[in-house]
């Protein structure tokens, strides 16, 4: 009850936020302007991932987590026909997604399975789970709410062993995909977003799991590299900037990972 009260709350003030607006126009495309896109801090939010982390504990108990990569690749395109909103802030949001809009859709349509898992999604019928932002004045592009069915005992992991297992499963064979789809010498850096699950599993009456995030900025350099086998998991983990956002968090907290 408390999950459901929570996105109830949220959603009215997160949607003219972080969803463009229903009131949208048409126009002929100009070149993006990267200095007016927002910065990966404000995509970030924590108001935006605490409502991606309440949709995940509630697809859990539904057995039922987000958008499959299919719905996901139509939902690109039936965004962009809507044409942009009025809003200065977001219409070169939209022309950027309108730009690689063809990279986007093989990306998401290339993602049906994650690793063993199927991909699914977490986002709203007003957004898209791909963006872009500004990482240290650089191109971002973000890919938000990845929704993994994984969930781990914390009777025997630790927050960041969770994280780790997720970027292994989740983020690194992700990242393959972002380089075979995306120009690297145009997008510098790849923001991944991922949804998962701990709960004490000695805990048997608990029915549902308590939502994580984890977030790997990455350089699409470095990622590159590690595509083509010229660059260990270790040093692209080691040259990227890593987020978690656990069950009890406020605030993104930047952590150093290894994997075991």
């Amino acid at each position: 009850m408390r999950r459901l009260l929570l996105l109830c709350y949220t959603l009215p003030i997160l949607l003219p936020s972080f969803c463009f607006s229903q009131s949208r126009v048409t126009h002929a495309s100009k070149p993006p302007q990267l200095q007016e896109l927002v910065g990966l801090s404000g995509v970030l939010h924590p108001m935006k991932l605490m409502l991606h982390r309440t949709k995940w504990e509630l697809g859990y108990i539904e057995k039922h987590q987000g958008r499959s990569a299919q719905e996901a690749a139509e939902g690109v395109r039936a965004w962009l026909a809507k044409g942009y909103s009025s809003d200065e802030a977001t219409h070169v949001e939209y022309d950027l997604v309108s730009k690689y809009k063809e990279g986007l859709i093989r990306l998401l349509d290339g993602l049906k399975y994650i690793g063993d898992d199927e991909g699914r999604f977490l986002y709203d019928d007003e957004s898209i789970p791909v963006g872009f932002a500004r990482t240290n004045g650089s191109l971002t592009l973000v890919l938000s709410a990845i929704a993994s069915g994984n969930v781990y005992n914390t009777l025997r992991t630790s927050d960041k062993t969770r994280a780790s297992k997720v970027v292994a499963s989740v983020i690194l064979p992700v990242i393959r995909d972002l380089t075979e789809t995306l120009p690297t010498d145009q997008i510098k850096y790849f923001a991944i977003e991922v949804c998962y699950g701990s709960k004490a599993f000695s805990d048997e009456d608990l029915p549902g799991a308590e939502g994580e995030i984890v977030v790997a900025v990455v350089p699409s350099e470095r990622a590159k590299q590690f595509a083509a086998a010229s660059l260990t998991r270790e040093e692209l983990l080691n040259s990227s900037d890593v987020y978690i956002f656990t069950h009890e968090a406020s605030a993104l907290e930047k952590v150093k990972l290894s994997f075991d």
